[in-house]
């Protein structure tokens, strides 16, 4: 079986898996701040990984935005809304 994933990509598949999870799920207004992490620590590792994570599992710009990520912060890991642009 074969990966997507390059051998140098800054984050594992599991843990990019982890890193989306916990940004996400910080994003929730009820979310509580992790106490190993802090909010910036897991923007930076979701940053690292989201857009070969989103590659993988044919996230958009779009599915992404209506997840709550901010602009910025997709802009920030390579992910942009023009089809047409590389990541």
């Amino acid at each position: 079986m074969t990966s997507s994933w390059a051998a140098d990509d800054a984050v594992e598949p599991p843990r990019a898996a982890d890193a989306v999870r916990r940004y996400l799920a910080m994003l929730e207004p009820e979310a509580e701040q992790p106490g190993d992490l802090s909010m910036e620590n897991l923007e930076e590792e979701f940053v690292r990984c989201a857009a070969a994570y989103g590659t993988q599992h044919g996230l958009s710009f779009g599915d992404w935005r209506s997840a709550g990520v901010g602009a910025e912060v997709l802009w920030r890991a390579g992910i942009t809304d023009d089809p047409g642009e590389a990541v």
